[in-house]
């Protein structure tokens, strides 16, 4: 084998034996739930807004 391949395969055994890298994927699967989550709501919270506003402008429109 090439030593560059061994180096890697050396490496990434490390990485699996140690622990410091759950850290990273723990905080990378928790930033994406978020994104997700704000990414879902915002769309409600924005049918939300729209529909308060159109109230808002209707009763503006009706008491003139």
């Amino acid at each position: 084998m090439r030593p560059g391949l061994l180096r890697l395969i050396s490496r990434l055994r490390c990485l699996m034996t140690r622990g410091d890298g759950q850290d990273l994927v723990e905080y990378g699967l928790v930033i994406g739930m978020l994104a997700l989550t704000l990414t879902a709501s915002s769309q409600t919270f924005a049918v939300v807004i729209t529909t308060t506003f159109n109230n808002l402008a209707t009763g503006f429109t009706n008491a003139v």
